[in-house]
């Protein structure tokens, strides 16, 4: 009688494979007891997650995820993994990686929180909210000082946690780490960053790296970000040249659909158009004058990378990365939060939000938007960006 089920049940699919819980059995019939999940998926991701894992915890015991293990899974459980994901070729071998199950009652993926959220402003402060908001930002800067770099940060992957003190938790680490700057394996592997479906969430500059396969090894940083800066109307991108044209081309697709795509997801019942709305509508109706700014953003590059090294541009890049998909999702958060609680209010003998209240957090929104400036040299850092919201909550 209302006995949870000891059958395990698909809870997630992604790249990485299926989540199974309660976890599945291995092929020696054991299998984890308690709050416990199966992720499914190939040996050579099992291995990665155990080497990330372990970097994590060399840095900080609080960053690994404890108590990991791995099996070649039964035969049943091969079985229920072929059929009900996506992710597995015929013949694929498929190994099970156990794991705790965090995915307990007070965690939230923020793009999913609705009651609980109006419920935490009905018993705390504003002040306590940006706290949270700048401790993640204390954290990704924590991890990128010590060159580990998340590269697919997104409110998907930021968990809120209502269990003890309040806060934002950061899962699904996909980054790069010790990485060796004199083989160009690490710019092909950002070319394929680069291309993956939530670019949404990173800097539009990231672009450039579908084209830095394409550089002789022998390049320096200048004479790429030079051609970037070049004027040639008839620029042609081949296996070894490149066409300057062509670039600002991706660069301004990439732009354009980054800024529709943040128009279409943040707030609109603020009287004034939001940022993005109006970056947007900019973008649109002015194509030659974003030209001119996207070459103002390659001559920034140009400048500030001149006798360089590949290691400082490519951590450049990474940063932004980082730095950028925080912007945009904690924005948009935001965004929808007001939305909602304006929507929640009407009706209501008094508001949620003191007028002040929302007055910062439109503040806050602000200065979080330093963070995705269209104009690279009007881009903040992480570090000025908490300075600024400490200064907010001061």
């Amino acid at each position: 009688m209302g006995a949870t089920s000891s059958v395990p049940i698909k809870v997630g699919e992604g790249g990485f494979g299926c989540v199974f819980k309660p976890a599945m059995t291995c092929f020696d019939g054991t299998n984890k007891k308690g709050k416990y999940i199966t992720k499914v998926t190939d040996r050579q991701t099992i291995e990665e997650t155990r080497k990330k894992n372990d970097l994590l915890k060399s840095i900080d015991s609080n960053l690994q995820i404890t108590d990991l293990s791995s099996c070649e899974l039964s035969e049943k459980s091969i079985n229920q993994a072929r059929r009900q994901c996506e992710y597995f070729r015929p013949g694929q071998t498929i190994y099970g990686l156990n794991m705790p199950d965090i995915g307990d009652a007070s965690l939230y993926k923020i793009d999913k929180i609705e009651d609980q959220f109006i419920e935490y402003f009905n018993k705390t402060t504003i002040n306590d909210f940006i706290g949270m908001v700048i401790r993640l930002c204390y954290d990704i800067e924590y991890i990128n000082g010590n060159e580990i770099f998340h590269l697919d940060i997104k409110e998907d992957n930021i968990l809120f946690d209502l269990n003890g003190e309040p806060q934002f938790k950061l899962i699904d680490f996909d980054f790069l780490n010790n990485f060796s700057f004199e083989n160009f394996e690490l710019l092909k592997l950002l070319r394929k960053f680069s291309n993956l479906s939530h670019s949404y969430f990173s800097p539009p500059e990231l672009i450039f790296c579908q084209f830095l396969p394409r550089i002789p090894e022998s390049a320096m940083v200048e004479d790429f970000i030079f051609s970037l800066d070049t004027t040639d109307p008839n620029g042609v991108t081949t296996d070894t040249t490149y066409g300057p044209q062509h670039i600002k081309i991706a660069y301004l697709y990439k732009t354009t659909t980054t800024w529709y795509f943040l128009k279409k997801q943040t707030f609109t019942s603020t009287t004034n158009p939001s940022y993005f709305e109006r970056t947007y509508n900019f973008i649109e109706n002015n194509e030659t004058i974003t030209k001119t700014i996207i070459e103002e953003n390659m001559i920034f590059l140009r400048e500030n990378f001149v006798g360089d090294t590949w290691e400082k541009f490519i951590i450049y890049l990474l940063q932004s990365w980082d730095a950028f998909g925080y912007g945009i999702a904690i924005i948009s958060f935001i965004g929808r939060i007001i939305d909602m609680i304006e929507s929640v209010e009407h009706g209501l003998p008094q508001p949620i939000l003191k007028p002040e209240d929302k007055r910062k957090l439109m503040d806050c929104i602000e200065i979080l938007q330093s963070l995705v400036s269209i104009k690279l040299s009007e881009r903040q850092s992480l570090t000025d960006i908490r300075d600024h919201l400490l200064e907010l909550i001061a």
